[in-house]
């Protein structure tokens, strides 16, 4: 599986991404200027110059979103780079592969390719817990092409938290192959969960986003409001995040 582009943000009503309310500091930072290049002192500048102004759109309208944590995955080494303003940099694990083919439209950054089969570690990345990702609305963007067609259970794409102990959060893949969220909430039963109707394509990119405002999680799958299953709480309630541990 290849996952390119992950992004958290805040969001303030249901949509795609969501803008950070005091943040209009970050406005004039861009991830990719169209004239970035080598020492020239912008974020990720001295990685490579874009080719066209296009490619530059979709990172730059992400960094003006003012994101909680913006993870490109065109990492070479071990660190997974946060292009946000707060640094919550991670680490890929060993089994994770980099400089997989780009998955967003007019652009030629690489994405990371995450192997299937039994969870493991080695094949996921980490970002130490901290309580900047604990929003009180949120928006999960990601951009993501399968190998195969998901046949096993609830696979995590983008989570706060893991399914074994304390999970806040998560945009998944559900073992029918489409979109899921899951968000842990105040209100009884203590989560909310929301699974689409669009059966993904292996070897197609999908562009997805997990939003939730306080009242039940919502879906996008290529910019349109999925369709599908509720399972909990129907009005979730403050996000629950007093069982997320420190893993």
């Amino acid at each position: 599986m290849r996952i390119l582009r992950i992004a958290i943000v805040p969001a303030l009503v249901s949509v795609l991404i969501g803008v950070l309310t005091g943040c209009g500091h970050r406005g004039s930072m861009h991830a990719l200027p169209p004239t970035a290049g080598a020492g020239n002192g912008n974020v990720l500048g001295a990685v490579r110059k874009p080719r066209t102004i296009n490619e530059a759109a979709y990172p730059n309208a992400v960094i003006a979103d003012t994101p909680l944590a913006f993870y490109r995955l065109n990492d070479a080494g071990s660190t997974m780079s946060d292009s946000g303003a707060n640094g919550l940099n991670g680490s890929y694990g060993t089994s994770v592969g980099h400089n997989a083919g780009s998955l967003v439209p007019n652009t030629i950054d690489p994405a990371a390719a995450f192997p299937g089969g039994a969870w493991s570690a080695n094949a996921i990345g980490t970002v130490a817990h901290s309580t900047t990702l604990q929003p009180a609305n949120i928006a999960l963007e990601a951009w993501v092409s399968e190998k195969s067609v998901n046949s096993g259970g609830y696979v995590d794409l983008v989570s706060y938290g893991p399914q074994s102990a304390g999970q806040a959060y998560s945009l998944q893949l559900s073992p029918t192959n489409t979109i899921s969220g899951f968000v842990a909430v105040t209100n009884s039963p203590g989560y909310s969960q929301f699974t689409g109707s669009t059966v993904l394509t292996p070897g197609t990119a999908y562009h997805v986003v997990l939003a939730y405002d306080g009242t039940a999680p919502k879906l996008y799958v290529n910019g349109k409001l999925e369709t599908g299953t509720a399972d909990g709480a129907t009005s979730g309630g403050a996000l629950g995040y007093g069982g997320v541990g420190t893993t």
